[in-house]
């Protein structure tokens, strides 16, 4: 098993978003979902987390804002950077868990 967190900020509106996540035989877990800012970034932390949870990680790299927009049917352009800040921060969890692994020779 891997850990790995990652974190984004959007600039623009000072959202921040934290993951915390687990991987064991190529399946990932969200252990921790967080956002502070506004509600926006709080409902886009939660899809990406619906949509990570208990997928592959090739699965979980694919997730992008088109995936968001289709689990949550609507997403106003405004709204579409929040979708990109909670993206950012599952990534680098993912990335962070990538590197994890290859430094203590974790087979994932």
């Amino acid at each position: 098993m891997t850990r790995g967190a990652g974190s984004d900020t959007n600039p623009l509106d000072g959202d921040r978003v934290t993951i915390e996540l687990e991987i064991s035989n190529g399946v990932v877990s969200i252990t921790r979902a967080a956002a502070d800012g506004c509600d926006s970034i709080g409902l886009m932390v939660r899809s990406v987390e619906e949509l990570a949870h208990r997928k592959t990680e090739d699965q979980a790299w694919m997730i992008d804002v088109a995936a968001i927009k289709r689990a949550m049917v609507a997403v106003s352009p405004e709204s579409e950077r929040c979708a990109v800040t909670a993206v950012g921060a599952l990534r680098s969890a993912l990335v962070d868990a990538r590197v994890r692994a290859r430094v203590e020779g974790v087979k994932r």
